[in-house]
C-alpha cells in the first residue's frame, strides 16, 4: 500500500499524526468514510451533520466540537481502494485542509492525519489528531 505523504521541507506549513493499532485496515477506513461515525473515535468531535452517509467528493455539513465550536466542512477527494481522502474545514475564521489515510501494518493498520495549516495552529491539533487517530485503530 501507498504510505502518508510527507511534509515537503523544513518550515513548511502543517505536521503530520500518526497512530498504529490492531484494527484491520478495512475496519479502520469504514469508521473514517462514515461521517455518522467520527463521534464514536475522535474525543473532539461531539456531533456531525453531513447529508452524505459516507466521504465522497463534495460531501459538505458541519462538526461541532466539544465546547460547542461549530466548524463547517468540505470532502476534497477521495480515494476508496487507496484508502485516502481530505477535507477543508473552516471554523472562527480559520481555513485548515486534512489530509487522511489507512495502511496495513503487520497485522493491524496505520491511520495517519497530515494537517495542513499554520504551523503552530498544525502543532497545536496533532496531539488532538493523534488520540483520535489512536481509538480509530484501536480495537
Amino acid at each position: 500500500m501507498r504510505r502518508a505523504p510527507r511534509p515537503s521541507g523544513r518550515g513548511s506549513p502543517g505536521a503530520t499524526a500518526r497512530a498504529r493499532g490492531p484494527r484491520p485496515p478495512g475496519d479502520a477506513w469504514e469508521r473514517f468514510a462514515r461521517p455518522a461515525l467520527w463521534p464514536s473515535w475522535a474525543p473532539h468531535i461531539a456531533a456531525v451533520r453531513c447529508r452524505d452517509d459516507r466521504i465522497r467528493v463534495g460531501a459538505h455539513g458541519h462538526v461541532r466540537a466539544v465546547g460547542g465550536l461549530l466548524a463547517r466542512f468540505r470532502v476534497d477527494a477521495v480515494d476508496e481502494p487507496a484508502m485516502r481522502w481530505s477535507w477543508t474545514v473552516r471554523a472562527a475564521g480559520l481555513r485548515v485542509r486534512l489530509e487522511h489515510g489507512v495502511d496495513a501494518a503487520g497485522e493491524g493498520s496505520e491511520a495517519w492525519a497530515r494537517i495542513l495549516a499554520p504551523r503552530p495552529l498544525a502543532l497545536l491539533y496533532a496531539p488532538i489528531a493523534a488520540l483520535a487517530l489512536r481509538r480509530l485503530v484501536a480495537t
